[in-house]
């Protein structure tokens, strides 16, 4: 793990109205997204380089939402390299 992946940094990012804003960012080691049992919802667990988790409960249909403005927002990224597998449950980043 290099140095400047473990720290958090700040970064402009710009805001659905279009504002620019900054944010305190980290970045992520790993991710998961697991189902939950008896409700209609998933976990979305992510990692830092560090070895910090933040585990979030997703309804069914934010979800959804997020993949779809996930694919969108990474579709337009300016060096966007499509990935071979697309329903992936657990990713690192390297």
């Amino acid at each position: 793990m290099s140095l400047d992946k473990a720290i958090p940094h700040d970064t402009i990012v710009q805001s659905p109205a279009g504002a620019l804003e900054s944010r305190r960012v980290f970045a992520v080691g790993e991710w998961r997204v697991e189902c939950t049992l008896g409700s209609n919802a998933v976990v979305l667990s992510m990692v830092t380089p560090c070895g910090t988790t933040q585990s979030f409960q997703l309804a069914w249909t934010d979800a959804q939402d997020i993949a779809e403005v996930l694919r969108r927002k990474t579709r337009a990224l300016p060096n966007a390299v499509p990935r071979a597998h697309t329903a992936a449950a657990v990713g690192s980043v390297q």
